[in-house]
């Protein structure tokens, strides 16, 4: 073997480093965008849920309390939120194609039991309980909900007797790419076009977008902007002539502005018929078939 040859073999240039750092990073970043507005919940009404049970739409649901909130808020931005208060009023659930919705039922379990039991008045069924206890049961509900339509119609629509697992999660992924992105910014080189300043505004443009935009164009993920000098941090304008750098009270205006697009393009999204999930039902044109936990049953149509 010549070892002439090896010694002097040019070193591979920094820049396909860079290229492939590059193309790695977009590439987790567009799969944590998939999972996250794929597991981010949509909110839909009772009668959406309840067409959905009655047609054997429903995989998998829970009740949603305390309420946790995973995922990405398109229209806002990177959204984990916990919250611990509240009542037990949302289901959290997943339809035949894993897609996850949230559903207020709070009108659903608001309905008086019509025949209370002795010593209990209409009036104290209140949020679906009354003064001694008794409160509509949601899990009979929902499965003689799905049975009712079952009859009608002789198919045989399976109950859903468990969680959404894992589904309620799948925002998390876009959260640590996000959190990494902050840890890069903080002890990274200073960034060319922006200052750090004005990256922090941009990352919290909504859906990856921010992200993505500060891959694509900037240090230490560029190969164009990383050839240039390190500015101050303070420094804008001008750097070598060749980029612009702003701050980040300039970066803080587009970000919101690029934000408010990204949701409009995200609800033009949803108007497409590809893109929901199920029609919302007409008024009155869906019934549950109410079980309280006296035993009792009835109808309720939102």
């Amino acid at each position: 073997m010549d070892q002439t040859t090896i010694e002097e073999a040019p070193a591979r240039p920094a820049w396909r480093s860079l290229r492939r750092r590059q193309v790695a990073a977009l590439l987790l970043i567009a799969v944590a965008v998939v999972l996250a507005i794929w597991g981010t919940p949509s909110t839909t009404s009772e009668a959406y849920l309840g067409s959905a049970v009655a047609d054997g739409g429903v995989t998998s649901w829970e009740i949603d309390a305390p309420r946790s909130q995973y995922g990405l808020e398109v229209a806002t931005g990177l959204s984990i939120t916990t919250t611990t208060s509240g009542d037990p009023v949302t289901v959290l659930w997943t339809d035949t194609r894993g897609r996850l919705h949230r559903t207020d039922v709070r009108g659903l379990l608001a309905q008086p039991d019509p025949t209370p039991p002795e010593g209990a008045e209409l009036g104290d069924l209140t949020a679906g309980v009354v003064s001694n206890g008794y409160q509509v049961d949601l899990g009979a509900t929902i499965a003689a909900t799905a049975a009712a339509t079952s009859a009608t119609t002789g198919n045989d629509y399976p109950v859903p007797q468990y969680g959404v697992g894992a589904a309620r999660f799948l925002g998390l992924p876009l959260a640590a790419l996000a959190f990494v992105g902050f840890l890069v910014l903080v002890f990274g080189p200073q960034p060319r076009r922006r200052t750090k300043w004005g990256t922090f505004w941009m990352l919290g443009i909504p859906a990856g977008v921010g992200l993505v935009w500060w891959v694509l164009t900037d240090s230490p993920w560029s190969a164009t902007t990383d050839a240039l000098p390190e500015p101050a941090p303070r420094q804008r304008g001008p750097v070598l002539g060749i980029v612009d750098r702003r701050g980040g009270g300039v970066m803080f205006l587009i970000a919101i502005a690029l934000s408010f697009v990204v949701g409009f393009g995200w609800l033009v999204l949803r108007l497409f018929p590809g893109a929901a999930d199920f029609g919302e039902p007409q008024p009155g044109s869906v019934t549950w078939h109410v079980v309280w936990s006296t035993g009792h049953t009835g109808t309720y149509q939102p």
